[in-house]
């Protein structure tokens, strides 16, 4: 990709545990940064995290990706504790980098709870808005929204890009739940893609690849909200 610039590093996120790996990606002339957290079970390199910041990145968003710790060590998942915290502490050492860019936060599916959490007791950081990619609203085939009460406690504007087929956000059950937070929200489910971002090209409405159409979406809401 053309014009983009990479700056790739480690920060302590947490006193006493091994320093975490970041890839700072930034188009020229950047409208702001979202510090950007992965899922669960694959990290910050992941093909998918990737495409999703190719894809901000060409509507002139910058990224900051981050590994948590568990991942950085190839452990099992720490506790949600330890990650709200590394998440803290990547928000933080972005606006670092980028002290003069507009902050949003977000990650996918894990990232993005675990983000969520974070922004539901403060940052100490200016935060413009939060992005979720795949929001995991519940397990497979166990629907509720009780993993996502804490959304209400938001002020923040907030962004749901979910897949259509997303199995961790059935139904009408996210869509209902954000109509109750403090800030404004927006759901946006995108045409066949499951929790992966994996689509169906037979049945697919859209024409564009899902990740050009997750960034035509972010690029609409950016305007509204910077």
């Amino acid at each position: 990709m053309a014009n983009i610039t990479l700056q790739e590093g480690t920060f302590q996120a947490i006193p006493d545990k091994v320093p975490t790996s970041f890839c700072y990606s930034t188009p020229e002339n950047p409208k702001g940064l979202l510090i950007l957290a992965h899922g669960a079970g694959a990290g910050m390199n992941h093909a998918n995290m990737k495409a999703i910041s190719d894809s901000l990145n060409k509507i002139g968003l910058a990224t900051f990706r981050y590994n948590f710790i568990y991942m950085e060590q190839g452990k099992g998942r720490e506790s949600a504790k330890q990650s709200i915290s590394t998440v803290k502490a990547a928000t933080h050492y972005g606006h670092e980098l980028a002290p003069t860019l507009p902050i949003l936060v977000g990650g996918h599916s894990y990232g993005g709870r675990m983000s969520s959490h974070a922004a539901s007791e403060g940052f100490d950081v200016p935060t413009k808005g939060m992005i979720y990619f795949n929001f995991p609203l519940h397990a497979p085939g166990k629907a509720g929204d009780e993993r996502g009460k804490h959304l209400l406690d938001i002020s923040l504007p907030q962004l749901f890009l979910s897949g259509s087929r997303d199995t961790f956000s059935t139904g009408d059950l996210l869509e209902n739940l954000i109509t109750q937070t403090q800030g404004p929200s927006k759901i946006q489910r995108l045409d066949t893609g499951n929790h992966s971002y994996k689509i169906l090209k037979k049945t697919r409405r859209r024409t564009d690849d899902i990740f050009e159409e997750i960034g035509s979406y972010v690029e609409e809401w950016l305007e509204e909200i910077l």
